[in-house]
C-alpha cells in the first residue's frame, strides 16, 4: 500500500513487493528448504542488482526473490531532487497510486511504501 501525499521520489529507504500475476510460481520453487530461482528469478534477482548502475543516487538493502513475490529495500539519496523518469520502463516518481503493469509480462501489481527512519 501507499501513504496517501508521500512524494516516493523523496530520499528514504523503501521497503518494495512485487507480485506475479494470479500469485504464480514465476520465479521458482521451494525445494528440500531453499529456493531454487527459474531463469525469470534470475532475472529478477540480476536486474535488481543492476538498479544502481543506472541510478547512482540508489542503494540497495536486502532483497529476496521468492517463488510468487520478490522483496527488497531500495535507498534514494537523490540530492538533485530531479524528478526520476523511465517511461519506456511504465515506472515514474510522479505517479502516487498503484500501478497494474498486467501488460509488462507475468509481473502485476507494484506495490511500496516508506520505511520510517529513526534517529
Amino acid at each position: 500500500m501507499r501513504k496517501p501525499g508521500w512524494d516516493y521520489s523523496s530520499n528514504a529507504a523503501y521497503f518494495v513487493t512485487l507480485c506475479t500475476k494470479d500469485r504464480k510460481n514465476y520465479f521458482g520453487k521451494v525445494g528440500k528448504g531453499k529456493m531454487e530461482k527459474s531463469e525469470i528469478g534470475n532475472l529478477v534477482h540480476n536486474f535488481w542488482e543492476e538498479i544502481p548502475g543506472h541510478f547512482p543516487f540508489v542503494e540497495l538493502g536486502e532483497f529476496v526473490v521468492m517463488p510468487n513475490h520478490f522483496h527488497g529495500i531500495i535507498v534514494i539519496n537523490n540530492n538533485s531532487r530531479k524528478p526520476v523518469e523511465t517511461p519506456n520502463l511504465g515506472v515514474s516518481t510522479v505517479v502516487d497510486k498503484k500501478r497494474k503493469i498486467g501488460n509488462r509480462g507475468q509481473l502485476k501489481e507494484f506495490y511500496s511504501s516508506a520505511i520510517p527512519q529513526l534517529e
